[in-house]
């Protein structure tokens, strides 16, 4: 197989505010080179290297010199070098020669994503002589080129790579003061600068006068404020150092898990609380991230041969009554970091719980009932978390609450032991059931009541004035109450909103809305399209299950203010008791239903009272109601009962039926 090198680089990612990554990559590189010679006085120099030709000022804008841009980077060591082996490695693409350290083989192609050249001198020791290797590293079809090898006087390993041609967008996206490159440095190289045989590290850089000896700003900035403390979970005892590292824009707040003194896997903390905010905040203002190093015996028996992962039985699984799932390993952990960033987290999650307590306050009453219990929950709010996020999450919680409230449920009734029953702590479990099963009926109450405001305030937008001076068609309101075009076959319960007219409209056994009379009934060819046609349920409005059933409604809807009608919608409704009287109507279970021939019909016109309709109802011998927001009589000849009722009558009834649940909830 044929490797397109070219290729390969160009399907290499790397971000230009990744910029000093290549670098990072190269130093890493050498800490790996002085553990591979095992010696106890391992050194690795970085150079920063700039443009000569430009001036040099002192005045600094943030991170970045106003000049002296950085051309490169040079890294020197005293490890082990570019062996036979080692050389041989770097020439294979993607090889797992270093898996064991957690390396996939493509670092090196990072150098050549940000820098135009890479040259390498190389002198090592093998097979009792010293060699010089030399080679450069490009963009040409097999990556190396002008390799030599030779013997050489030389009687100490050093190792230089220099990182050329510094590419302009990557330039642009990189520090240019040194301390804030040596930062950067030791926060990648963190869990390698904890180990107690760290190499020696230093930064020159032409700017400055002195080099930044990377160790000794280590202990004093990190390993000065690090603390340390003592996790146990079931039977296994870990050693956790907490560390404050200072806060790149790459940081974040990590836990690490390490074996034989080597970081193996690290786990964002944010996947596990939330709400920790990004950056952390020392007394004299400068922002740091956490991070916990975690170690000891359980962990170096379990990590696995290439030490990339970890061998932890997970949930579910069968495991050792004394030894932790993964999951209860890392919450334990967790606990231990919460506790170390106590007073910082407590501000953040009193800030939390004020939003969260505010917004249901103002906007979602109905979650008032688990607000008692969202303590227990803080964790899994995001700090940026907004409106739409909380409102998800607390969702969330309350299905959760209502699953675990069912399952709770389930036990005590399956509980038949009349012993267990009689119990105190059978008794307890009822009454905390008793209440959450409470809380959850308050819940959904409150989310009734809400959407009844909600739909009561659509309403009242419907009938009022639209923006182009006219009132909106009766279909609105139509829709608002109950979907044109549809049975109660095809519309679900909490899909309609009938309790507007009345709360008894609920309870029909079957519903037709705006749909052709002879496409429901008997009355076949009829296109006469009653807006509601309600067929009622016999125990909701006549105390009688007998069929044929003895009553229906009729509902026809006018637009507000309407002035001008093609049919006086009085005798409308009146034609179609007519049509529907003694007709046969399929049910909501399929089944063919009569309406009696002597059945009372109740039907509504919901329209504004203007003169016009006023002349209508009183030539129909209809009596003003006692509130003159309507008119209402019973017509003998039809035996239909007939009412008026305008829309602010309409708006008015149905907000006084609700007024005191939405003073509960103060949406009033």
């Amino acid at each position: 197989m044929k490797l397109n090198f070219q290729g390969r680089i160009s399907n290499v990612t790397l971000a230009y505010h990744r910029a000093l990554l290549p670098l990072f990559e190269a130093v890493i590189n050498s800490i790996h080179a002085i553990e591979d010679i095992r010696t106890s006085s391992g050194e690795i120099r970085i150079r920063i290297c700039r443009n000569k030709a430009e001036a040099r000022q002192q005045h600094l804008t943030e991170n970045r010199l106003t000049s002296r841009s950085i051309i490169g980077f040079a890294i020197e060591d005293n490890g082990c070098g570019f062996t036979t082996a080692n050389y041989e490695a770097f020439e294979t693409s993607d090889t797992d020669f270093k898996k064991s350290r957690g390396a996939k083989g493509i670092g090196r192609f990072l150098w050549l994503k940000a820098f135009e050249i890479v040259r390498v001198t190389s002198v090592y020791e093998e097979n009792g002589k010293f060699w010089e290797r030399k080679f450069d590293f490009t963009l040409t079809a097999n990556g190396t080129s002008n390799h030599t090898l030779r013997e050489t006087d030389a009687r100490q390993n050093r190792t230089t790579v220099e990182l050329v041609d510094f590419e302009a967008r990557y330039e642009q996206e990189c520090p240019r003061l040194s301390h804030t490159i040596a930062e950067r440095t030791i926060e990648h190289c963190l869990s390698y600068l904890l180990r107690p045989n760290s190499p020696a590290m230093c930064l020159e850089d032409n700017d400055e006068e002195q080099p930044v000896d990377l160790v000794d700003l280590y202990r004093r900035e990190i390993e000065a404020k690090a603390k340390r403390s003592e996790v146990k979970c079931r039977n296994i005892k870990l050693a956790v150092q907490h560390v404050r590292v200072f806060a790149g824009e790459l940081s974040q707040h990590t836990i690490h898990l390490c074996a034989h003194d080597r970081d193996v896997q690290h786990l964002p903390l944010a996947n596990y609380i939330p709400y920790i905010p990004q950056r952390f905040k020392e007394s004299d203002g400068k922002s740091f991230v956490y991070k916990s190093y975690v170690s000891g015996d359980f962990l170096d028996q379990r990590v696995n041969a290439e030490r990339t992962a970890f061998d932890l039985a997970r949930e579910g699984e069968l495991q050792s009554e004394s030894e932790p799932t993964e999951q209860e390993l890392v919450n334990s952990i967790v606990d231990a970091a919460a506790i170390e960033l106590g007073p910082l987290l407590t501000e953040v999650e009193e800030k939390i719980k004020n939003r969260v307590e505010e917004l249901v306050a103002k906007k979602y009453p109905e979650y008032r009932t688990i607000l008692k219990n969202v303590d227990t929950h803080l964790r899994e709010f995001k700090e940026t978390a907004n409106d739409s996020e909380i409102l998800s999450k607390l969702n969330e919680i309350q299905f959760q609450e209502d699953l675990d409230a069912r399952e709770q449920a389930r036990k005590l009734i399956a509980e038949r032991d009349p012993n267990v029953r009689s119990s105190q702590k059978y008794l307890q479990l009822q009454k905390a059931y008793t209440e959450k099963a409470h809380d959850i009926a308050q819940s959904r109450l409150a989310q009734c009541v809400i959407h009844r405001k909600i739909i009561l305030d659509l309403l009242e937008a419907q009938i009022s004035v639209s923006g182009n001076g006219k009132f909106p068609k009766e279909e609105k309101v139509h829709e608002l109450i109950f979907p044109m075009r549809k049975t109660s076959h095809e519309v679900a319960w909490d899909k309609q909103n009938l309790w507007i007219i009345d709360e008894r409209l609920a309870y029909h056994r079957f519903l037709a809305s705006d749909k052709p009379i002879g496409s429901f009934s008997n009355v076949k060819g009829d296109r006469d399209e009653p807006d509601l046609f309600v067929l009622n349920n016999p125990a909701a409005f006549v105390g009688s299950g007998e069929l044929p059933l003895n009553s229906a409604i009729i509902v026809e809807f006018k637009r507000a203010e309407r002035t001008g009608f093609d049919e006086n919608p009085i005798e409308q409704v009146l034609r179609y008791v007519t049509k529907l009287r003694g007709a046969k109507v399929k049910d909501d279970r399929g089944r063919s239903v009569q309406v009696h021939s002597n059945a009372v019909f109740y039907c509504y016109i919901i329209a504004d009272l203007t003169p016009q309709l006023k002349s209508m109802a009183q030539m129909a011998s209809l009596d003003p109601t006692p509130d003159e927001c309507g008119y209402f009589g019973f017509n003998r000849n039809f035996k239909a009962y007939v009412e008026i009722i305008s829309y602010d009558k309409l708006l008015k009834d149905s907000s006084d039926r609700n007024r005191e649940l939405f003073k509960a909830l103060d949406l009033e």
